[in-house]
């Protein structure tokens, strides 16, 4: 089945264009990749999928206890970074239809969360 376009940010890749969401949960970010063939009526293509932790920051509250403070972004550059990586693993995220969906290893996921830090201040 095709995915609804809405709520889709696009990507440019190596002349190729790609689509991208991120989705917050109880255990950190989904994040899912496609390509056009994924918004044809009536078919389904591959998807890359990956999970970033949301890599809390713990500090003193006035009050007692402690205050989370999430350091993890997902932006254009982290999502490059992984179609980057994804292309030259084998198999590689084509998008294509019918294709098994390509979901990140460990390593590359730790590369990943490494970049969506950010500073909290």
């Amino acid at each position: 089945m095709a995915v609804p376009r809405k709520g889709w940010r696009r990507i440019t890749v190596k002349d190729r264009t790609y689509s991208w969401r991120a989705i917050g949960s109880d255990w950190g970010i989904d994040v899912v990749v496609v390509t056009e063939e994924a918004f044809e009526r009536g078919k389904r293509a591959q998807q890359l999928r990956f999970n970033v932790d949301y890599d809390y920051i713990r500090t003193p509250h006035p009050s007692g206890g402690e205050a989370l403070h999430q350091q993890t972004a997902v932006a254009p550059g982290l999502i490059r970074l992984a179609i980057e990586r994804s292309l030259n693993l084998w198999p590689p995220f084509t998008g294509e239809h019918d294709a098994s969906d390509i979901v990140l290893p460990k390593e590359i996921v730790s590369e990943l969360q490494t970049s969506a830090r950010i500073g909290v201040g």
